[in-house]
């Protein structure tokens, strides 16, 4: 059946097409329009054009001719080929209409009249000059844009309405004039004037007042208003600055230059003072030659105030002091209070931080103090309020005191006075001597204490040099080599009366106390327990070694063995043994006692 309908009308339309060279589609037998060569006519259907993406309707455009339509499913709209290029046309989509309103639909459109590329979010070209409507989250502006070097734009941003002027198409500003609900002002206030020099205004009125008058070239004196490119004088005839005011004893003077402006206090009797803008600084000038020259300058800026000759002034005089300085992290006083007579009192009030940090990029010290008096150099103290916890004397003694304020530790640069050698000393809590270390007692050091322990080491050695074997360990038996005073060897007999110790450091039982006496015979490389607790290699093939037993020389090289026969071990026993072996060569904890 669909086969018979596509076929008659496909005949219909041929018909037609032969008789009347023209097209109608419809479903009612509708003659075409006379001036249609297509009248597609329908109640419940529409026109469905070609439709094709971005990309495909490019690729068109070269074989495209004039008049074609397609429909750009990327961007939702028709496009028509004038012969050149695609052009847009109309949808629901790009302008609406609200009662009386007609409005664009996309908001992030741009409109152009009389141009194809709008800048703006309306743009009109009148061939040559432009005007453009843009708003920002913070304003919006006018802009009139021409073949002339400069373009200008009014408008309103951050509250405020504006004057703008281009040389780049407002890319950036060259000037801009400001309107507030107080104040007309330009932005560049260093580079404009009000007026011209060959166009003024005649007159200026204010609620305080009016400016108005003649116009001078060089000073002019006047009991009324006037407008000067001049100087101007009140109360002179020869004003020295664009405005003197001048009294019968003392002179005020504004001038202004590109660095800043000065207001300058003349007297004839005293010295003269100016304040002054210079270079973003406030200054406090100070001359005798009516500033001809300046002979004090003080600089107040955004984060500081100081003089400008270094080292030469003082904050404050002798008779005149600031009582306090305050700052956010602290304060500064110079008024004694602190320690009663203080010179100067530095104060933290802040929970962290510090009351006072010097620092010195020199050679020199970063602190100096001198003493001329008997008093300390230094004293230090806790919130108490005076009791001393650190002080140093005038001569460099360093006393520290503990909770109670007793003195548990001296630091001398020397015993007693004079150029002898320094010396520390300590004290209980009863301030008791307990310890001394004496850096020059008899051209030597001396510790002297009551009691003294030794937690590092359980053995009393002295340095020795050994000879006659290549291979020392630790915990070997030696003896006293008899063809080298002050040396010692290894051991290789039994029961050998000149047993002197056993090299100490074994199974990692360190010496407690080392003596030697440097650049003499009594010096040397190893250490040698004479005395206490140490490792001895043990030779107990022979008989088994029990905690008790004491210890001789064997046969075996630097290995001691049980004393059997304590008549030949007179004179040869090394200690005794505090651990035991049952067979073969081990490590024996020795309390090494000679006999």
């Amino acid at each position: 059946m669909l086969k018979i309908r596509l076929a008659v009308l496909l005949t219909s339309l041929t018909i037609c097409s032969a008789t009347f060279g023209q097209v109608a589609i419809n479903s009612t037998g509708t003659s075409p329009e006379p001036s249609a060569m297509l009248d597609v006519s329908s109640s419940d259907k529409g026109l469905l054009i070609p439709r094709l993406t971005t990309a495909q309707r490019n690729t068109l455009a070269s074989t495209a001719v004039a008049g074609l339509m397609v429909y750009d499913t990327d961007l939702d709209r028709f496009f028509f080929f004038n012969g050149s290029v695609w052009e847009e046309g109309t949808t629901g989509s790009l302008w609406s209409k609200s009662g009386l309103n007609t409005y664009v639909t996309n908001t992030g459109d741009n409109v152009g009249i009389g141009t194809i590329t709008p800048g703006r979010k309306l743009e009109v070209y009148g061939g040559w000059k432009t005007a453009r409507l843009s708003s920002y989250d913070a304003g919006a502006f006018l802009e009139f844009s021409g073949s002339n070097a400069t373009n200008w734009a009014i408008g309103t941003y951050g509250g405020i309405a504006r004057l703008l002027s281009s040389t780049d198409n407002f890319s950036n500003t060259n000037d801009q004039y400001l309107f507030s609900t107080t104040s007309f002002y330009p932005y560049n206030n260093s580079a404009t004037t009000l007026g011209l020099i060959t166009n003024r205004w005649s007159n200026l009125y204010s609620v305080a007042g009016n400016f108005s008058g003649a116009v001078a070239t060089g000073s002019l004196t006047t009991t009324g208003n006037a407008t000067i490119s001049g100087n101007v004088g009140i109360g002179t005839t020869a004003p020295a600055r664009t405005l003197d005011v001048n009294g019968p004893w003392k002179t005020a003077r504004i001038s202004s230059t590109s660095a800043g402006a000065t207001l300058e206090f003349v007297s004839t009797t005293q010295n003269d003072w100016a304040i002054s803008t210079w270079n973003g600084s406030m200054a406090f000038l100070q001359s005798t030659d009516d500033f001809a020259t300046k002979t004090d300058e003080f600089y107040l800026t955004t984060s500081s105030f100081y003089p400008w000759v270094t080292n030469t002034k003082t904050l404050g005089t002798s008779t005149k002091r600031w009582s306090t300085l305050y700052s956010s992290v602290g304060n500064f006083n110079s008024s004694g209070s602190g320690i009663a007579g203080a010179t100067v009192y530095a104060e933290n009030t802040g929970t962290a931080g510090i009351g006072g940090y010097f620092e010195s990029a020199g050679t020199d010290a970063t602190v100096v103090m001198q003493q001329n008096g008997t008093g300390k150099f230094l004293k230090a103290f806790g919130p108490n309020g005076g009791n001393e916890e650190i002080a140093i004397d005038n001569n460099g003694t360093v006393n520290l005191y503990n909770s109670s304020y007793v003195r548990t530790i001296q630091i001398a640069p020397f015993e007693g006075g004079g150029t002898t050698g320094g010396q520390i000393t300590m004290y209980n809590s009863a301030g008791a001597q307990t310890i001394a270390i004496d850096g020059d007692y008899t051209g030597d050091g001396r510790i002297t204490t009551n009691e003294l322990q030794i937690t590092g080491g359980s053995d009393l050695s002295e340095l020795f040099d050994l000879t006659d074997y290549d291979h020392i360990q630790k915990g070997m038996v030696v003896i006293i080599d008899e063809n080298k005073p002050g040396s010692l060897k290894v051991s290789q007999t039994s029961y050998d009366r000149k047993v002197a110790g056993i090299v100490s450091g074994s199974n990692n039982i360190k010496p407690g106390l080392i003596m030697s006496q440097k650049g003499t015979i009594a010096d040397g490389e190893h250490l040698i327990a004479l005395s206490g607790r140490v490792y001895c290699m043990v030779d107990a093939t022979n008989s088994p070694v029990k905690a008790g037993d004491m210890l001789t020389t064997s046969n075996v090289a630097g290995h001691a063995m049980k004393v059997e026969n304590f008549d030949k071990a007179r004179g040869a026993i090394i200690g005794k043994a505090m651990t035991s072996l049952d067979s073969g060569k081990g490590l024996v904890l020795v309390l090494v006692s000679l006999q």
